[in-house]
């Protein structure tokens, strides 16, 4: 099982990089310069082939 593209629709000075696809793997958000990451940095894929809730905004 590896869990897909992380959250659809996310905004655009939300950026996310995937470590690992694999259940148990992560994805680390980062924010656009001048902004500020509000919520959990990263997320991990769960064994139903979903990524965590909730992601972070930027503000």
């Amino acid at each position: 099982i590896e869990c897909g593209e992380v959250g659809g629709i996310l905004p655009a000075n939300l950026k996310v990089t995937v470590l690992s696809r694999d259940v148990g793997g992560r994805a680390v958000f980062t924010c656009a310069a001048g902004y500020g990451l509000r919520g959990p940095q990263e997320t991990s894929c769960l064994p139903s082939g979903e990524w965590a809730l909730p992601f972070p905004t930027c503000t």
